[in-house]
Formats: structure tokens, sequence, C-alpha cells
């Protein structure tokens, strides 16, 4: 039976098979690399409210980690910053994350999708590889957006996925599959996540370091994989 890939520009929910998140900038690739760096989990939280709620019934050593606008929350220990969850090793700690798009988009897709993991440029050909060793039959790549609106960021790096999906194995494609994937011929990865609104916002906060980071494309083998609910929270695990 045939693969058939889809791409939500913005999430919608009513999914049907497995979903890889993509919040390229950066939720999905901060949360990639705390579990790359050895937290034993990442939790997305729907709400800073839910994140200190979680924080607290924690059995192990815990950590908040959030935005908004870009910019770490007042009460959390972190941002949303990948190269700052790259900079140590988080060995055996909860790492409980809420942000502005990219948590959001992980709760809509965890209502009907299974399996669901988390995407980025880094962890693309890995991510696409979980997907379809997962044996379903369709894969929806869900973006996440930015503040309601569809990112340019975030399709490019589905077009990545969908790249690499259909590179292990011919996939029916839908248009906006289609569209994502014709993003890639456009430009290179940097100069796409610089040209987009989202990535010239992080600019104007000084942030050109996580978004050179989050550019790079393969370099992870690691896909954060939903493991259960805990709390109202997602807990993702380390996968491949």
């Amino acid at each position: 039976m045939s693969l058939r890939v889809r791409v939500d520009v913005l999430p919608q929910g009513d999914y049907s098979g497995a979903a890889i998140v993509v919040d390229v900038l950066r939720a999905t690739t901060t949360a990639t690399t705390f579990l790359e760096q050895g937290a034993a989990e990442v939790i997305l939280a729907p709400s800073p409210a839910a994140a200190h709620l979680l924080g607290q019934a924690q059995d192990r050593p815990s950590l908040l980690a959030g935005e908004r606008g870009g910019l770490k929350m007042d009460g959390f220990d972190l941002g949303n910053s990948p190269q700052e969850a790259a900079a140590q090793r988080w060995d055996g700690q909860s790492i409980i994350m809420n942000t502005t798009n990219g948590t959001a988009a992980a709760h809509i897709a965890a209502r009907s999708a299974w399996p669901v993991f988390l995407g980025c440029l880094r962890n693309a050909p890995a991510a696409a590889k979980a997907a379809l060793d997962s044996g379903v039959t369709e894969v929806t790549v869900v973006c996440a957006g930015t503040d309601g609106m569809v990112s340019m960021d975030d399709v490019y790096a589905a077009g990545a996925l969908v790249h690499h999906l259909n590179a292990l194995q011919p996939c029916v494609p839908d248009d906006s599959a289609l569209i994502a994937h014709t993003l890639l011929t456009r430009w290179p990865p940097g100069d796409a996540l610089r040209r987009s609104w989202h990535g010239r916002r992080l600019l104007t906060l000084e942030l050109e370091a996580d978004l050179e980071f989050c550019a790079q494309v393969g370099v992870s083998q690691c896909v954060p994989t939903l493991l259960e609910t805990r709390g109202g929270g997602l807990v993702f695990g380390a996968g491949a």
C-alpha cells in the first residue's frame, strides 16, 4: 500500500496515522536537543500555569523551559534556545516546556494522531525513518505556524521531511506536501529560515546563533517520540 503524506501548514487536527510536529524556530529543535543532551524526558505543557504544576509533581529533578515573544518567561529556568540546550548535559532531568506555538501544535496533533514525533531540520532524516518504521500508511507533517499564521520556516522544514520520506519509500503527497517540497529548490536552509518572518524576528532579538543551529540538516539521530500523557502534559522520550 502506498504511503500517503500530508502537510498541514497550520495545525487543524483530525489526523490519521502518524504525525511529525514541526516548529523549527525553535521548539521542536530545542526539545530534540534537550533529549540529545541526556534529558530523561521532555514534557510539553499546555500552558505556563500547567508547566509550573507539572514541575511541582515530578519525581525527578525538573526545569521549566519556554518563551513568549521569543524571550524566556518570568518564573522559568530556561528559554527556548537550542543553543542553551546544547551547552550542557541534562542527564536524568525532566524538561517541561511551554512555548508560543510549538507546544500547542503538539497537543492538537496528539488528539488524533499516533504515533507522534517532533521533527526539525536537524533530525529530518531520522524523523522520516521513525515515522515509516511505525508501520502507518499515512504521515502528516504538522506545522506549528507563528501566531496563528502560516510560517515559511516550518513549511520549509516540512518540505525537507517530505523529501526524506519519499527517499526512503515512494509516497503519494497531497498538494501542501508538494508545495512544501518545492521550497527546497528555492533556497538553502539558512537562507530560507532567515527570510521567514519568524527568522527575521529572531535576528532582531540577536538570536542569530539559534537560527544557524536550527538550519543544520540531518545532524541528529534523536527523534522525540510521544510516550504518554501526564498531568495534561505530553511526555516525549528520545527515539531513534
